[in-house]
């Protein structure tokens, strides 16, 4: 059920002169009792629950101006890194991480470099990793087979 349909629930009850804490049982706390009663109040000013304006502290860094300015961005070719984009536009790195993540669900990475390595270099660590197996035999230690209730 949608927002806009428990909102017209709760016009109709309040309407037939329903009380809050009936509506609230009603709807089986799909909404908070807190949000029933401000809807109440908004009915009984206005006739309607008009939600025009935004409750609560009012948005600075992931306004729709910005989140467009981000995307904007990422349409260039060029690639994008968080800072230098916090830096270019005048907001914080978290921010920044916070539209990419929420708003327009991209991922992050970090691009790694591995070093290109030859056979000799793959050789090279074979015999590393059995010369440090040797050793760790050599001082006592034991290498046992990992067993499975399965295979018990």
């Amino acid at each position: 059920m949608k927002i806009k349909d428990v909102q017209n629930i709760v016009l109709s009850k309040r309407q037939n002169r329903e009380g809050l804490s009936k509506i609230f049982r009603e709807l089986n706390a799909a909404v908070g009792l807190s949000t029933i009663k401000r809807w109440c109040q908004m009915i009984t000013r206005t006739g309607t629950i008009d939600l025009s304006t935004l409750t609560g502290r009012p948005r600075t860094a992931r306004t729709r101006n910005n989140i467009q300015k981000v995307k904007d961005r990422l349409k260039r070719k060029k690639p994008v890194f968080s800072r230098k984009l916090a830096i270019e536009l005048p907001t914080s790195a978290s921010s920044i991480r916070r539209i990419l993540k929420l708003d327009l669900k991209l991922k992050s990475y970090k691009r790694t470099v591995e070093p290109f390595l030859t056979d000799d270099h793959k050789e090279d660590e074979g015999a590393v990793f059995e010369s440090g197996l040797e050793q760790f035999l050599q001082r006592g230690y034991h290498v046992y087979p990992l067993l499975r209730r399965e295979n018990v």
